[in-house]
């Protein structure tokens, strides 16, 4: 039996959708389990007939919701740190999730709350995580919250992760070389685009 595949990611896998999100769909169309897209309650669910089959779960997002308007660009930077100190220190919010034995978190993401949802996901409910990176997001990234760090994140995601998924070998070593990992068995899945 397969596990059950949850997904964390940028945008829903569409087969009309473009960077992660057609790389994604063009993966995982025609796995034999079921899957659910992870996403935050602030998101809009997509409801798409070019979309990949899976069942949507919402993990809260809290009071901090990005503003789509020009003061975004100011105010998000700060809300986005408020959003995941208050995310990392929520109880259990997996209510509804299969359990962890029984499931895998795949995680293709350039953001940093999604990185956050798949570290607490692997270190405090013992999930299988792997997570798959297709651009080196995280070069420079600065990015820190009460509880935590984007860097500190990104290692111990790596670190315990039994296998890893990169776009290429170029990034695996430099993933390898800054946070100072082992090897891992890598699978390199190059975008369709």
């Amino acid at each position: 039996m397969h596990p059950h595949l949850l997904l964390l990611t940028d945008s829903f896998p569409s087969a009309n959708g473009a960077g992660i999100s057609q790389t994604l769909f063009n993966l995982l169309e025609g796995y034999p389990g079921s899957i659910t897209v992870v996403q935050g309650s602030n998101e809009t669910p997509v409801a798409d007939s070019s979309c990949l089959q899976a069942a949507v779960y919402c993990y809260p997002g809290g009071k901090w919701v990005p503003v789509s308007n020009r003061l975004g660009q100011w105010l998000n930077p700060w809300m986005l740190k408020r959003r995941l100190a208050w995310l990392w220190a929520q109880p259990n919010w997996t209510a509804g999730l299969p359990p962890a034995g029984n499931a895998l978190v795949l995680v293709s993401t350039t953001s940093a709350e999604k990185l956050v949802v798949a570290h607490l996901l692997q270190q405090q409910y013992g999930y299988t995580v792997l997570p798959y990176f297709m651009d080196d997001w995280l070069a420079g990234n600065t990015l820190r919250w009460k509880g935590g760090n984007v860097q500190l994140t990104a290692h111990h995601l790596l670190a315990h992760a039994p296998a890893w998924l990169m776009i290429s070998t170029h990034l695996k070593q430099a993933l390898m070389q800054r946070y100072r990992l082992a090897p891992r068995p890598c699978l390199v899945v190059h975008n369709p685009c």
